[in-house]
Formats: C-alpha cells, sequence, structure tokens
C-alpha cells in the first residue's frame, strides 16, 4: 500500500491566502499567530485543526497516525528534508517522485522534448544553489544568529520562463509548450536575505544560469556512470 501527504488542489488559494497573511507579520511562529492560522483553516474546513510549529512534528503525526510503518510513501523530490526523515522516523519506506521544474526541463531537453510549461511562465522562484544554501546554514551557526529567522535566498527573482530559455541554451534547443495555467499555482513572493546578509555576512553567489550550467554537467557525470 502507499500513502500521500497533502490536500486538495482547490483548496490551495485558500491556504495561500490564510498562510500568507500570518507569515507577513515575521511572528508566525508565535502562539497567537499559530491559534489563528488554526481558527481560520478550522473553520474552512468544518474540522479541528492543528497547526505544528516545525514541518517535522505535522508530518510524523500524520504518518504515525495512518501507521505507514513497512508501507512505501511517496515524496515530492524538491520536498522539505524534513519530510523523508519522518517517514523513516515513522517506519516507513521512501519513494521519491516528480522533481523540480529545472531538474524535469533538464531532462526533458536531453531526451529532446518540449519543455512543458504550465500559464505563460511569468511565475518567479527564488532559486538558491545548493552550496550557497550550505553555506548559509553554516553562518547561521555563530551565536548571533540564536533565535533568530533567517531568510536565505537566490540572488534574485527568476521566471520559470527564464529558466526554459536557459535550459534551451545549455542543453538543447527544444521548443517550448504552454499549456493551460494550473490553478492556484504559486507565483511567487518578495522576501528579503538583507538580515543574513548584514547579522551572518551571507549573500549568495552562484546566478541561476551558472547554476543550471553545474547542474547539468553533474547530472550527465551521473548518468553515464
Amino acid at each position: 500500500m502507499k500513502f500521500t501527504i497533502g490536500f486538495e488542489k482547490e483548496d490551495v488559494t485558500t491556504l495561500h491566502s490564510y498562510w500568507d497573511e500570518i507569515i507577513r507579520t515575521q511572528q508566525w511562529s508565535e502562539g497567537k499567530f499559530t491559534k489563528l492560522f488554526e481558527e481560520r483553516w478550522s473553520r474552512h474546513n468544518r474540522l479541528a485543526s492543528v497547526a505544528f510549529s516545525s514541518w517535522s512534528g505535522g508530518a510524523l503525526a500524520a504518518l504515525e497516525y495512518f501507521d505507514v510503518k513497512g508501507h512505501t510513501v511517496l515524496c515530492p523530490s524538491n520536498t522539505f528534508m524534513a519530510t523523508p526523515l519522518s517517514v523513516i522516523k515513522a517506519g516507513g519506506n521512501v519513494e521519491f517522485v516528480g522533481g523540480t521544474v529545472m531538474a524535469a526541463f533538464v531532462q526533458r531537453a536531453l531526451r529532446g522534448e518540449a519543455l512543458i510549461i504550465n500559464g505563460s511562465g511569468r511565475n518567479t522562484r527564488n532559486y538558491i544553489y545548493v552550496e550557497d544554501l550550505a553555506e548559509g546554514n553554516v553562518a547561521a551557526l555563530q551565536g548571533v544568529a540564536a533565535n533568530e529567522i533567517y531568510n536565505l535566498e537566490g540572488k534574485r527573482p527568476v521566471t520559470i520562463l527564464e529558466v526554459a530559455e536557459a535550459v534551451r541554451k545549455l542543453v538543447k534547443d527544444v521548443p517550448i509548450e504552454h499549456r493551460e495555467a494550473r490553478e492556484g499555482d504559486f507565483t511567487g513572493r518578495t522576501v528579503s536575505a538583507q538580515k543574513a546578509a548584514r547579522e551572518l555576512k551571507w549573500e549568495p553567489r552562484v546566478d541561476i544560469e551558472e547554476g543550471i550550467e553545474r547542474y547539468v554537467a553533474w547530472y550527465r557525470a551521473e548518468t553515464v556512470k
């Protein structure tokens, strides 16, 4: 038997609207804001809801409730690392599915297939290269970071269309195919890493095109082993 964790797609827009309002306070981990989110989400679902202060806590509670021990749990390849770790802790087996848009584009381009974009492709993401992210986490081990929250983001917002064009340039000039936009698709959010730069002396160094170029080189090396 296989299990997957999520919520109905028609709830995505409502969930984002509730959560975005809370996250903008920059105090979302405080009890009163957690309670506010719980109350709103409970009214929406007409069921009691509990918000966990950590993703791993919520995931583990759900996994243990459904008793996934010995079963396979599907996890998106770009999920929080807390998810597969929670699956393992609950006794389940992890099976990764899907992947990031960048990985999907690279794999399709290498096969000579069109790059699929849902909607205009103007949605943005703040991609961050794995080495920059690792260095940011190491920087957050400093004493000044105790009990603080930092945003670690890429150098600039990047559209899905820009990722597709970069992959075409670096891998193969395949066509781009636009399909109908998905309801509730994440359009992007403006965040700032200025606090990390100011207090941790950390800034991202790898731009999107260089990051894709490095990924392509790594992927090609791995697939020929």
